[in-house]
């Protein structure tokens, strides 16, 4: 069947609506494969965008909903839940370098407890706000003559800000951080 808008459904139908298992081929090359009830994509499907992205995973009222794994054209990948149409809940998102974020989403940003792992080999394990580092923190550093010291402390904006203490080789310094800057 052909949309007035130059879309294409090849499927099932009941009532006049599209019910069951179906492929709809959309005008701007994007294309769906899995369930539709009353002509809302539901269940377990495929969406394959024109740009090469890609979406495996449940729908729920026509938008991502539930648990799903979204391929990037770039290499990037996403594993876990969504909540109409954005990241929300726990997911891991892996970039082509090796790092990647384990943790909690919301609003399609890394928000709540989480940590994301540098190709590096270092850590940083603790509060995100609008996908920066904020709130309490540790970044354990692994390279170089770094290895094994740490920072516990405040974050603010993706910087150390506030209090904190940094531990290497046995020692501690006590400090306030400011811009990611040492001021005290």
């Amino acid at each position: 069947m052909y949309f007035v808008n130059d879309d294409r459904f090849e499927g099932e139908y009941k009532d006049d609506l599209i019910n069951g298992k179906g492929v709809c081929f959309y005008a701007n090359g994007d294309r769906y494969e899995g369930e539709y009830k009353d002509d809302a994509l539901v269940g377990i499907a495929i969406y394959y965008y024109a740009n090469g992205n890609r979406y495996e995973g449940e729908w729920k009222n026509s938008m991502k909903n539930g648990k799903g794994i979204f391929y990037y054209a770039n290499g990037e990948k996403y594993f876990g839940e969504w909540r109409d149409n954005q990241k929300d809940g726990f997911g891991s998102y892996f970039f082509p370098n090796r790092t990647r974020y384990e943790g909690e989403f919301k609003n399609d940003k890394r928000n709540g407890k989480g940590a994301f792992y540098f190709a590096n080999g270092n850590v940083y394990i603790g509060d995100w706000k609008e996908d920066k580092e904020n709130g309490k923190g540790i970044f354990y550093l692994n390279v170089g003559p770094w290895r094994g010291d740490r920072h516990e402390g405040e974050w603010k904006d993706g910087k150390l800000n506030g209090k904190g203490a940094y531990f290497a080789k046995g020692k501690k310094l006590d400090g306030f951080w400011l811009n990611g800057k040492l001021i005290n």
